[in-house]
């Protein structure tokens, strides 16, 4: 027999101090994990929870389910030592829980047990967004933001604006999110041998149902900046790479350039009813782009199309719904839908150009158009006024209404 401090084996008295079941949790405190952690991937979470108050946990028993079949629960038992479960300096117990579905929206509850002999406690259930408004829904990395563009521009700011990424679930863009991040074009010039590069600012952080839209103020006049545009939802793999764009602030055109070139009549279409009261006209113009300024980027143009005279506004129909009602539109090949008219009006159209800058329209261009019907059928065949070896001449009624018309001749 052993002898411990003069007694015997037979005679030792193991002697153990009650113990309470652990306290409750504290349900702030279940979150999903940060990015540093993966708290949310393509197809896991990790989820965090600070130790209940009291006694030693030996156990936690964590629950899991599809919140769409709350019948089928996965439970786990992790021991407090296990890996990924051993308190770090925060204080706190991560777990990750991996081979989860995508776009699932999933609930998890947390349970903790010790010595005590009751058991696990009732523990704590998230089920709806956490205490730090991330949803616990398996997600991809968004794609790229689409038709990333400068806007606007005046003389000391670009507006930016861009389409969101395709989403191919209502999940994907939960607490979608930009990143503008900007800096001069210089910064990546190479003169020589020498890459001259600096850092990308950021200018904000975008968010909200609506957001696809920023201005960046105070840049340098006619210098170019590069504009990166970059989209994250709740996936901890962060911003995706980004789309770019070039542009910086340019002074608004003068009027006295920026002017359109060979602005012209491209086409007439007239028809009259055959109760001789249904009217009919439309008229078409085209035009060249101004030629470019010296100073860049002027990439787009803008156009304002109005009537001088014959008339005071432009009708929007079909062919042109893409006209506000300022008249205004941009368009890389220029012209314009048919516009309707009167037959017997004569008409000055004026058509002015804009660059990005909103702030003033160029040196006007004008044009004079009038609508014709159809002419009516001749009242009677050609005669032959006189004949000679190689030629012959012809006459014949002109049609009503009388106008200037064009013939075609056949034999």
């Amino acid at each position: 027999e052993a002898v411990v401090n003069g007694v015997t084996s037979a005679q030792v008295v193991f002697v153990s101090r009650p113990v309470d079941p652990p306290a409750a949790l504290d349900s702030s405190f279940l979150l999903l994990a940060d990015d540093a952690r993966g708290g949310v991937l393509e197809n896991s979470l990790t989820i965090t929870w600070k130790p209940p108050a009291g006694s030693e946990v030996t156990t936690y028993k964590v629950s899991y389910w599809d919140k769409a079949d709350a019948t089928n629960v996965t439970v786990l038992e992790v021991g407090r030592f296990e890996k990924n479960a051993v308190p770090d300096g925060t204080g706190e117990n991560f777990l990750t829980v991996r081979g989860l579905s995508r776009y699932a929206y999933y609930a998890f509850r947390v349970q903790a047990q010790n010595l005590n002999v009751a058991g696990y406690n009732t523990g704590v259930t998230m089920d709806t967004p956490t205490f730090n408004s991330i949803e616990p829904i398996p997600v991809d990395q968004p794609g790229r933001v689409q038709n990333l563009k400068v806007s606007d521009i005046t003389a000391s700011s670009i507006t930016l604006s861009w389409e969101w990424p395709p989403h191919p679930h209502p999940y994907f863009n939960m607490n979608l999110q930009f990143q503008v991040l900007f800096a001069p074009v210089s910064y990546n010039m190479t003169t020589g041998v020498t890459t001259v590069t600096g850092p990308d600012a950021q200018h904000a952080v975008v968010q909200g149902s609506l957001a696809n839209t920023t201005v960046i103020p105070t840049l340098t006049l006619d210098e170019l900046y590069r504009v990166t545009v970059r989209a994250r939802n709740n996936n901890a793999r962060g911003y995706e790479p980004g789309a770019q764009v070039i542009g910086g602030p340019v002074n608004a055109c003068l009027n006295t350039e920026c002017a359109v070139r060979n602005l012209r009549v491209a086409a007439y279409s007239g028809y009259v009813g055959v109760d001789t009261n249904t009217y009919d006209a439309s008229v078409t113009i085209q035009w060249d782009p101004p030629e470019e300024p010296s100073k860049p980027p002027f990439v787009d143009w803008w156009y304002k199309v109005e009537f001088v005279t014959g008339a005071t506004a432009i009708d929007v129909t079909t062919a042109n719904l893409d006209i506000q009602a300022t008249s205004l539109r941009m368009d890389s090949l220029p012209g314009f839908p048919p516009i309707s008219i009167v037959f017997g009006t004569s008409y000055t159209l004026r058509v002015t150009a804009r660059n990005a800058n909103r702030n003033g329209y160029g040196l006007p261009a004008e044009v004079t158009a009038q609508a014709y019907a159809q002419p009516a059928a001749l009242t009677s065949a050609p005669s032959v006024l006189s004949l000679t070896l190689t030629a012959v001449t012809l006459h014949w009624p002109s049609p009503t209404p009388t106008e200037q018309h064009a013939f075609k001749i056949s034999w």
